[in-house]
């Protein structure tokens, strides 16, 4: 017999936590929300779909996969954002083929949606991602879910049916702000690992980015979004150096 144990990660409040659970329910046999932003709303949410809910906190986390331990049975672990749903045809297979689980970690296909668009090039399909892992092959690292064999053997991938639907940015606008938080977090990332940046790196990066993203990736298959999504994209390789270089200038070094 195998269990499914699903691990939610909410990281806006604008994602639509009713359609993830819809997608997933009848697939999980426990139900974890890891709530990045404290929401009360999403504690809410799941107080009233009686979800176990915790904070970003590694111990916890373990402490609460340990407690969904059920004698003879082979445990699995699914990671779904709070922005993703399954398709219908992945839903069905899961639960069809659920006590025939053999592989370590299987991986799914994720459809991406820009902007109210299900992109199909630019580097975004298909997108190939582990979500299913056999528990004793993972180890919770405090933001993420990582493979931890436990021992020299390698683990054993596995591809699966159907699709995972992830609606990534509601608009332009919201991209564009996204980008700007996250490109700050990445150039504060650089500076601590002592990476350095110049002109070369400012202007280059960007424009090489674009060009795999818009032309080698087939980007202008997608017209107007795959354009935008290039660009942006691009300018947040511009926006890293950018302010690497001033957080540098800033510590004097």
């Amino acid at each position: 017999m195998t269990s499914i144990n699903v691990i939610i990660t909410h990281t806006d409040e604008r994602h639509d936590l009713e359609k993830c659970l819809k997608s997933i329910k009848e697939v999980g046999d426990g139900l974890i929300l890891i709530d990045y932003i404290n929401s009360i709303k999403a504690h809410q949410f799941c107080r009233s779909h009686e979800i176990k809910y915790l904070k970003n906190e590694a111990s916890l986390i373990n402490s609460s996969l340990g407690e969904l331990n059920n004698k003879g049975t082979v445990e699995y672990i699914f990671l779904i954002g709070s922005n993703e749903y399954l398709s219908g045809i992945l839903k069905n297979n899961l639960t069809k083929h659920k006590n025939n689980l053999k592989s370590d970690v299987y991986r799914f296909i994720i459809r991406k949606n820009y902007y109210g668009r299900w992109m199909k090039h630019s580097g975004l399909y298909p997108n190939w991602e582990s979500r299913l892992f056999k528990k004793k092959k993972v180890n919770w690292t405090g933001d993420t879910i990582k493979l931890k064999p436990r021992s020299r053997i390698s683990v054993t991938y596995e591809t699966f049916t159907g699709e995972i639907y992830s609606m990534i940015y509601s608009s332009i606008y919201n991209h564009i702000y996204q980008i700007n938080i996250a490109t700050e977090t990445e150039a504060e990332r650089l500076l601590v690992l002592g990476s350095k940046t110049g002109t070369l790196k400012i202007v280059f990066k960007p424009l090489a980015h674009f060009i795999e993203l818009f032309f080698i990736k087939l980007g202008f298959l997608d017209g107007f979004y795959g354009l935008v999504n290039a660009v942006i994209s691009a300018y947040s390789h511009f926006l890293v150096q950018v302010k690497l270089k001033y957080l540098r200038r800033m510590k004097g070094f």
